[in-house]
């Protein structure tokens, strides 16, 4: 098969992922899953996991300074903060400013380090629980508020 017509349709099975992804955060809100015993030791109280994800490969782009890269992991992202398994690293929900998504790549845009460059089967569902945990941080609700949109 052409490599071309693989990419175009991964990225149109992404795309309705993310709109189901997308209409069940709507109508139910982010549901806390149980959490993994790597990261449940991580947790502060009233912290939840909301979304365990795949990595391929996790970059922190500094702004000065070397690169960190990661091999494929897990990502956890919490009603908090978005953790990366190893190498070990968080970025606070509060310091995300922009979520963009390029090919299989999730790009933030952080606040103190520059960015994280997160590649990944679904980069879009996960932009959409990316930003569902913020809109629901924001609005000061584990699961977000009516009328709350999780972006595209």
């Amino acid at each position: 098969m052409d490599p071309e017509a693989v990419r175009r349709r991964t990225r149109a099975d992404d795309e309705a992922a993310a709109d189901v992804a997308r209409d069940a955060l709507r109508s139910a809100g982010a549901i806390p899953i149980e959490p993994d015993p790597p990261v449940a030791v991580l947790l502060g109280p009233g912290e939840r996991v909301l979304a365990v994800r795949h990595a391929r490969g996790v970059a922190l782009l500094a702004r000065a300074g070397s690169d960190v890269a990661s091999q494929a992991c897990e990502l956890y992202l919490t009603n908090r903060r978005l953790v990366v398994e190893s190498p070990p690293f968080e970025v606070l929900l509060d310091d995300i400013r922009e979520v963009g998504v390029l090919d299989d790549e999730v790009l933030l845009l952080v606040d103190r380090s520059g960015g994280v460059r997160i590649r990944t089967d679904n980069p879009r569902v996960l932009r959409v629980e990316i930003a569902a945990a913020r809109s629901a941080r924001r609005a000061g609700a584990l699961g977000g508020s009516a009328g709350q949109s999780p972006s595209r």
